[in-house]
């Protein structure tokens, strides 16, 4: 897979598949031991989802697979409305999908399932595509062991960039120990001839396993 992510493909949305159909991203090879469906609370499993993201988004982007084709097996497509809110409407979300194991947004953080969001514009092109892992709650049933965590924060600063392809731009807590156990990063990676933002957030206090990344591909970062 090429760095960054390359020039945007056209989708049309009549070629897109109908919510509820399977994944068919087989990545078994890719993953060896490690598991999409529930990744490991620590530094490798930070990493086999956001490389797995990188490679979802950018097939996405490009216009090189379709959803189905890049949602890894066991996953399947869902309306976002209806993942976020357990019902849809006829105007809202419209082009909006989530990748999910469960089809419900509280069982899928509840497990620690990772939930890919996509997002279209109304030209078809590919707007936003992002992940996140983690319960809106504290879950003291499932917390990470310390040495789990601290790395989980390291990971935040050294491994997410590598495996985005991005560069920090606002490097906050940069070269600073400890590393903060909660914070957002921004980041911009290259993107079609131009630069592309990623926002991310994450939280690896005690007893909180959370972690959210956006790749906007309409929101050019520009030079100050």
């Amino acid at each position: 897979m090429r760095p960054g992510f390359g020039e945007a493909g056209l989708t049309d949305k009549n070629d897109r598949p109908e919510p509820g159909t399977a994944g068919r991203g087989d990545y078994a090879a890719f993953l060896g031991r490690l598991s999409i469906i529930e990744p490991a609370k620590d530094a490798g499993g930070l990493w086999t989802v956001f490389r797995v993201t990188q490679l979802l988004c950018n097939a996405l982007h490009t216009g090189e697979a379709s959803l189905a084709e890049v949602a890894p097996k066991g996953f399947v497509l869902a309306p976002a409305d209806i993942h976020e809110l357990g019902f849809g409407g006829d105007n809202w979300n419209k082009d909006w999908y989530a990748i999910t194991v469960t089809g419900d947004v509280e069982k899928d953080e509840a497990a620690g399932h990772p939930i890919w969001r996509i997002k279209y514009g109304e030209d078809g092109r590919l707007s936003s595509c992002g992940v996140s892992i983690g319960s809106p709650s504290a879950d003291q049933d499932s917390d990470a062991d310390e040495a789990a965590r601290e790395g989980a924060i390291r990971f935040m600063y050294t491994g997410l960039p590598q495996s985005l392809f991005g560069i920090i731009t606002e490097p906050r807590f940069a070269g600073l120990y400890p590393l903060s156990p909660f914070d957002a990063i921004e980041m911009a990676t290259p993107c079609g001839g131009s630069w592309c933002r990623i926002s991310t957030i994450y939280n690896f206090q005690p007893y909180y396993w959370q972690v959210s990344s956006i790749i906007n591909f309409g929101l050019a970062v520009k030079a100050e």
